[in-house]
């Protein structure tokens, strides 16, 4: 059932199906069906369920929703579509095909020589490559034929020019190899009439062979075959009048090398040696700066300057000795020495404090200020120096 509004006589009514005629369908196939039982669509033969998307374009993924199409329409879609790429296809190789006639024609044209030789059989090759993409076997067939033409209608040409080619790079060979063998022979003439004449002919000789040798790996292999061994006796018979020298001059050079290790192991011996000197003297200076300082314990109205003066002392002092020994020298002595200073200084602080202050000045007084001086005086040399 279908059911249609309007006009007789075209015009412009307003309406829609959703607002009287489907209305109207619904309404009427709802009384008729009233009261029949419900009945499921019979898919008929030559009809599929396929999904659609909100085109109604068939899609090969679940898009959620499904529309009826007929076998056939689908068959024929997809022969139309085959076609159209074919056809799509066809035109793009036809225009293909007319390109490559005009370039055999401008090919055909060719005017070939030595100098472009290699730029027509590139073409050729070019050519071949783009007929092989012609997508129309007959028209490939063809347009292979035509190209057979050109390339045996150039034939007799390319062979004569090849063949002149050929000629050309034989006599540059041979004329290169005539000037090599000039330039050879006459380093060769050289060498053999070099004279030794003393030691300074030894870097004169090697330096004319490094330029012989140099020659020889460029050239040919024919000129080196030729005269590589007159070459190799010139060197045999200079050599034995060179021997005596080389024999010198690498007595020499040992002897060189032997001095010069044994001046610069001398050098750091020397070296090590005032290095710990001056530590040992540097040290002693310590020691005596040290006697100093606990001999003027009165000098020190609280004990605690008298502490830190000395402490300061001990610190460097121990520095110092950890310093020897990790450089490997026996400090054992130095040690010993200085432990027993330090017993005795100890030993004054107890007697400072025990209020034997009057016994301390009397030893005081026998230490001048001009000893003082002097052992400070020392120190600030000797560490200048180091």
């Amino acid at each position: 059932m279908a059911v249609w509004a309007g006009y007789d006589t075209p015009a412009y009514t307003g309406l829609t199906s959703a607002s009287l005629t489907g209305r109207i369908f619904e309404e009427t196939m709802e009384y008729l069906h009233e009261d029949l039982p419900l009945m499921e669509f019979e898919k008929p033969e030559g009809v599929e369920l396929e999904y659609i998307d909100y085109r109604g374009d068939i899609v090969d993924y679940n898009s959620g929703k499904q529309d009826y199409f007929s076998d056939y329409l689908l068959q024929k879609s997809e022969e139309d579509a085959l076609k159209l790429v074919e056809d799509k296809k066809i035109i793009e190789d036809d225009i293909l095909i007319a390109n490559i006639i005009v370039e055999l024609e401008t090919l055909s044209n060719f005017i070939l020589s030595m100098s472009n030789i290699t730029e027509y059989q590139t073409s050729i090759s070019n050519m071949r490559t783009r007929i092989a993409s012609v997508y129309q076997q007959d028209p490939r067939t063809e347009l292979n034929a035509m190209l057979d033409a050109i390339v045996l209608s150039f034939e007799r040409d390319v062979r004569i020019i090849e063949g002149a080619i050929s000629v050309q790079a034989q006599i540059e060979a041979m004329n290169q190899n005539i000037e090599d063998e000039y330039e050879i022979v006459g380093k060769l003439n050289s060498l053999n009439a070099f004279v030794v004449i003393g030691f300074e002919s030894v870097d004169i000789f090697d330096t004319m062979c490094s330029e012989i040798e140099t020659l020889f790996n460029g050239y040919d292999i024919s000129v080196k075959e030729k005269y590589y061994s007159s070459y190799t006796e010139i060197v045999y018979n200079k050599e034995k009048l060179l021997a005596y020298f080389r024999e010198v001059i690498r007595e020499e050079a040992e002897e060189q090398l032997r001095l010069e290790q044994e001046a610069e192991e001398e050098r750091l011996r020397l070296e090590q040696e005032a290095y710990e000197q001056l530590q040992a003297e540097l040290l002693e200076a310590y020691g005596h700066m040290y006697d100093t300082v606990s001999s003027q314990i009165s000098q020190y109205e609280r004990v605690s300057e008298y502490s830190e003066s000395v402490g300061t002392l001990e610190n460097e002092i121990t520095t110092m000795l950890t310093y020897l020994n990790q450089l490997g020298l026996d400090v054992s002595t130095l040690q010993t020495r200085y432990d027993t200073k330090k017993v005795i200084v100890d030993a004054l602080k107890v007697i400072y404090e025990d209020s034997l202050r009057e016994e301390v000045e009397e030893v005081v007084e026998e230490s001048t200020e001009e000893t003082e001086e002097e052992i400070t005086e020392e120190i600030e040399e000797i560490e200048s120096e180091f």
